[in-house]
């Protein structure tokens, strides 16, 4: 028809040594290639265009114009099917490059359509037409390459996230007898009085060696002399080689650059295209489970087994309490009723700590919200295990003042944030401590006044059966 022309042979004469095996031609060569035929096959069109326009009618026109653009796309000897053919169809190609070469390729061709859809035709309806088609005959040329990108990206952003955990030297976990000892040798050494610290560099010894990754400055502390593997790591080097992973924010952003750099290719190759929110959750799956559950969950695990230890996790305040703070079992005349309890103010220091950092981290990533959330659900794990704290003593009027005293200062180190849900739970903890304050005639009427609802009936009879008078002379509270 009207392709057989001059211009036909000008693409034949040009793109001959083109026909030759893929393997040949390195793809930078085929890229160039294609940008050359991309021109030539815009020039072509944009001229018969006009000379369809000039012969054929106007009901005919859009008809030959849509076989016009089916011959530039599929000609088994010019088109652009059988270039892309020989571009993406080596076999010595590996997945990185396959995925390179299509991204390129694909937006070369996707600007080579809407270039031939901005060509001014009869009518709107024309040019709409027109469009459409164009974007068919796109689908068509990378339907099958489109497929099979999918499995390859996602195996590509795998591959890329499994190289990053693998950069990563976890410590062997403190476990069995070893752990046992740590934590009866870490009892003692706070019954000695000795204060929660933060680390810092000083507190590292010098027999240590640093681990570097790629593109990281952050060094991993390692043993010189390491024992094997899955020999447990004492306490105090665990932390500290577990410390800089958990500060090494290089980590975190090669996990984004890689589902960023996944993500831009998705948005290319499969633009307009049902596939492209598929992958999308997909990609967005795949992160989920390396950085979140492989690196953060690990990170959590590996931190759990630290902040089991005594002085490191709120949930052990009982064991503060019990058996390092206090100078005797119970509260039973405490003369020292205007200062707080030694465990108190050990706890009270711990979270000054802890709270000075994880709000200054949390602050940068999620703003006040966030702060608010941890700090609300520390103190709910304050309260319940303050609850079993009380349980374990006797207390008479001098205790419960001891109690307030502390309860005092424990508010005071909450006071980071605003909640009403911090001021209700140390509300209640108040409320229990005056049932240890009042007199005992005046306790029934008090406890009748909601604690029951808000503490349940065993929890408050428990807490009760620790007034020192309870069983005085054989006559038990009538509660």
């Amino acid at each position: 028809m009207i392709i057989h022309g001059r211009h036909a042979q000008f693409l034949r004469a040009d793109d001959s040594a083109a026909d030759l095996p893929a393997t040949s031609h390195p793809s930078d060569d085929l890229l160039q290639d294609l940008d050359s035929l991309t021109a030539k096959v815009r020039a072509i069109v944009k001229s018969q265009f006009a000379v369809i326009h000039r012969v054929f009618p106007g009901a005919v026109a859009p008809s030959v114009r849509e076989v016009l653009i089916e011959r530039v796309c599929h000609d088994p000897a010019f088109g652009l099917l059988s270039h892309l053919e020989r571009l993406l169809g080596g076999n010595g190609m590996s997945d990185k490059e396959y995925v390179a070469t299509l991204s390129v390729a694909y937006e070369k061709c996707c600007g080579l359509v809407q270039s031939i859809g901005s060509f001014p035709l009869d009518t709107p309806a024309e040019s709409d037409r027109m469009r459409t088609f164009l974007t068919v005959q796109l689908q068509v040329l990378f339907g099958g390459h489109r497929q099979r990108y999918v499995q390859i990206e996602q195996d590509l952003l795998g591959q890329g996230f499994d190289k990053t955990l693998s950069m990563i030297k976890w410590p062997p976990i403190p476990s069995g007898k070893n752990k046992y000892k740590l934590k009866e040798q870490a009892a003692k050494e706070t019954a000695k009085g000795h204060q929660i610290t933060s680390p810092t560099s000083g507190n590292i010894p010098s027999n240590t060696t640093s681990l570097t990754s790629p593109a990281s400055t952050t060094a991993l502390a390692s043993p010189r002399d390491a024992a094997p593997a899955n020999k447990p790591e004492p306490l105090n080097l665990f932390y500290q080689m577990l410390l800089p992973i958990s500060m090494d924010d290089t980590m975190p952003r090669k996990f984004g650059r890689d589902l960023q750099e996944s993500t831009a290719r998705c948005d290319v190759v499969l633009r307009n295209s049902e596939l492209r929110v598929e992958l999308m959750a997909r990609l967005y799956t795949s992160y989920c489970h390396a950085f979140g559950d492989e690196y953060l969950g690990k990170m959590a695990n590996l931190s759990h087994e630290l902040v089991q230890e005594p002085l490191l996790c709120l949930e052990s305040a009982s064991n503060f309490f019990v058996v390092n703070g206090l100078d005797k079992g119970d509260f039973v005349g405490n003369k020292q009723v205007q200062t707080q309890s030694k465990a108190c103010t050990q706890v009270v220091q711990y979270l000054s700590h802890m709270f000075m950092h994880a709000c200054a981290a949390l602050d940068d990533v999620g703003g006040v919200s966030n702060r608010t959330q941890f700090v609300s659900n520390v103190c709910a794990t304050f309260k319940d295990t303050y609850i079993a704290h009380l349980q374990k003593f006797k207390f008479d009027a001098d205790g419960a003042c001891l109690l307030l005293t502390d309860l005092a200062m424990y508010r005071q180190a909450f006071r980071v944030c605003h909640h009403p849900s911090i001021d209700d739970h140390f509300d209640l903890l108040h409320a229990i401590a005056n049932i240890y304050a009042l007199p005992r005639d005046s306790l029934v009427s008090y406890v009748t006044e909601g604690l029951q609802t808000t503490l349940g009936k065993a929890t408050l009879h428990a807490l009760i059966r620790r007034r020192w008078d309870y069983n005085l002379n054989g006559d038990k509270i009538p509660i």
